[in-house]
C-alpha cells in the first residue's frame, strides 16, 4: 500500500447504498472509487489495482460471486482483499468466505461497522 490513503472500489447495484458507503469512506479519509455493477467492477480492479474493493454479491448482469471468481484467478488482482456487503443467508455468507472473501457484512451496515471492517482487513493486509 502506498503512502496516500488506501483506494477502496464501492461496487453495488443500488446507487443510494453505493454513495452512502462511498461518502462514509470519504468522509473518513479513505479515496474512493465506483462501480454501479459486476463487469464495471472487474474492469476497475484490473485497471486501479484497488487497496481494498467493498462489494455487494448480489447484482444483476455479472453477479458478486461471479467478480470475485474473476479477481482472485488473475495474479494481478488476486490478493485484493473484498469485503462483501450483502443481504445474503448466513449460508451464503460462509460460502463468501470460502470463496476468497476477507470479511461479510450484512445490510443494512452502520457505518461505524463498515469502517471497522475496512479498517481492520486493510490492517491484516499490512501486517
Amino acid at each position: 500500500m502506498s503512502s496516500e490513503s488506501p483506494l477502496v472500489l464501492v461496487v453495488d447495484d443500488d446507487r443510494d447504498g453505493r454513495e452512502m458507503y462511498s461518502a462514509t469512506l470519504t468522509r473518513a479519509g479513505f479515496r474512493v472509487e465506483q462501480a454501479m455493477d459486476g463487469f464495471e467492477a472487474v474492469d476497475k480492479g484490473y485497471k486501479l489495482h484497488p487497496d481494498l474493493i467493498l462489494m455487494d454479491l448480489l447484482m444483476p448482469r455479472l453477479d458478486g460471486w461471479e467478480v470475485i471468481g474473476w479477481l482472485k484467478n488473475n495474479r494481478n488482482t488476486r490478493e485484493i482483499p473484498i469485503v462483501a456487503v450483502t443481504g445474503a443467508q448466513a449460508e451464503q455468507r460462509e460460502l463468501a468466505r470460502e470463496a476468497g472473501v476477507h470479511a461479510v457484512l450484512v445490510k443494512p451496515c452502520p457505518p461505524e461497522a463498515l469502517l471497522g471492517e475496512v479498517r481492520r482487513v486493510l490492517a491484516e493486509r499490512v501486517s
